[in-house]
């Protein structure tokens, strides 16, 4: 009710954009690597071989939202209610 306009579903198109003026300004490039990228960050190892190209592209291979149950859900999340705290928890 406080928001002056509704974010609903446009966090793909955000994220290109934001990837788009990145790879614009020279900081990262359409063939860079999950890996190279995120080289701390836990993940399967034939995730980091993925290019942000691929990503965008919606040819990673990544599972979209890899058939969580409820009971998944709520083991991640908790009762934790706060969107940002709750992808927190996803990632």
């Amino acid at each position: 009710p406080s928001a002056l306009w509704h974010i609903g579903s446009i966090g793909k198109s955000m994220t290109a954009s934001l990837i788009g003026a990145l790879i614009d300004k020279g900081h990262l490039k359409w063939d860079s690597t999950l890996g190279e990228l995120l080289p701390e960050t836990p993940m399967r190892d034939n995730y980091r071989k993925v290019t942000l190209l691929q990503i965008m592209r919606h040819r990673s291979g990544i599972v979209q939202d890899m058939n969580f149950t409820r009971a998944d859900v709520a083991r991640i999340v908790g009762d934790e209610r706060n969107p940002t705290t709750m992808r927190e928890l996803y990632a």
